[in-house]
């Protein structure tokens, strides 16, 4: 009987040591858990589609405005409103290749000894365009716009004097080239927000009024902010 009793007093002293050397495996798998879900790689996958890679494609489209710098532009029109569609893929990580179409309309009125003249003027272009990345991998990248193609070039010129009018107007096809800087951002895995800057480049071919030769060069310096979708 006083054996009995010594080991139940001997259990009861131990208990609480005992019961603490059980628990501490428990707590160190609870505090595994809590770190691996910090760990979690849902957030590590989120900020793997930041960058350019190879494979991905790009949709986008541009607005902005041009300043006619040759001087056979400059001197019927100041400036005009641009548009463009784009989709490229990236063939490696620093450079995409694809198609793009682009609009850029121009007018101009003028007044001169009692003569009143207006020129309108359109060129849509159809480009083989291709961007070069500086630093494809970064959330925010500087890259290289270059494009060649052909371009159709739409000119009106309107004449009035003494009470008459008179119009002609003529579409031109010829080469087209652009070149530029621009620099783009990721706001999200799939949306891009960006900005470049372009001179452009193409030429104009027409006889206007049956004897007037008209043969120019188109040059024009363009900006224009572009919202793009990655995919």
């Amino acid at each position: 009987m006083k054996k009995l009793a010594s080991i139940l007093v001997v259990m009861l002293l131990a208990w609480p040591v005992c019961a603490q050397y059980v628990a501490q495996p428990t707590g160190n798998k609870s505090l595994s858990k809590s770190k691996h879900t910090v760990s979690s790689p849902a957030y590590k996958s989120g900020q793997e589609g930041y960058g350019i890679h190879k494979g991905n494609g790009m949709l986008s489209l541009e607005l902005g405005g041009g300043i006619p710098v040759s001087y056979d532009m400059k001197d019927n029109v100041k400036s005009g409103f641009m548009w463009g569609v784009s989709g490229l893929y990236s063939v490696t990580d620093s450079a995409a290749l694809g198609l793009e179409i682009s609009g850029f309309y121009a007018g101009e009125k003028t007044e001169y000894y009692g003569i009143k003249e207006e020129v309108k003027g359109d060129i849509h272009q159809f480009m083989l365009a291709g961007r070069l990345y500086a630093n494809p991998a970064d959330q925010f990248r500087f890259y290289v716009p270059i494009g060649l193609g052909l371009a159709l070039a739409h000119m009106k010129d309107s004449v009035s004097v003494s009470g008459n009018s008179f119009s002609d107007s003529h579409t031109s096809g010829s080469f087209a080239m652009y070149a530029g800087v621009g620099v783009e951002g990721d706001i999200s895995d799939r949306v891009v927000l960006g900005i470049e800057g372009r001179y452009n480049f193409t030429q104009y071919k027409a006889t206007f009024y049956e004897n007037i030769d008209v043969k120019a060069d188109l040059g024009y310096v363009s900006v224009l902010a572009r919202i793009g979708y990655k995919f």
